[in-house]
């Protein structure tokens, strides 16, 4: 969970002018490095893409943004949304982040995707390249 932290963290710093949006029910490890990063931070409700929305709106198009979310939530054992999320991201110009490390272990995947390859996630990776697809 140090990863988190430490991406989060350094996100904030590399990134002038960043923006976080943090999911109510994020891991520890990510708030810590959300706060630790020093950035402006909005937190939604846990799993509530209208209210993540309406705090997006209201901010600056032109300022960097990212929403911080899990693709699987440990305590509960809720799943976000990563396709619907992902599209929310995009139409309003922030890059989604979502932690799948418990992701893989909750639900196998060949390959090390995780959540992602349930068919839900986005169909492009962090480069912006189309994701390989399973065959078989």
């Amino acid at each position: 969970m140090w990863a988190n932290e430490a991406t989060l963290s350094s996100l904030a710093r590399i990134l002038p002018g960043l923006i976080v949006f943090s999911d109510a029910e994020n891991h520890a490890s990510m708030i810590a490095g959300i706060r630790n990063g020093k950035a402006e931070r909005h937190v939604y409700r846990h799993n509530d893409l209208e209210h993540l929305e309406s705090l997006l709106a209201r901010r600056a198009r032109r300022r960097p943004k990212l929403v911080a979310f899990e693709s699987v939530y440990s305590m509960d054992g809720d799943i976000a949304d990563i396709g619907a999320t992902a599209a929310l991201a995009k139409s309003t110009a922030p890059s989604p982040t979502s932690t799948s490390a418990r992701g893989r272990h909750v639900r196998p995947a060949r390959r090390g995707r995780g959540r992602a390859r349930r068919g839900d996630g986005p169909d492009r990776n962090h480069r912006g390249h189309p994701r390989p697809r399973p065959s078989g």
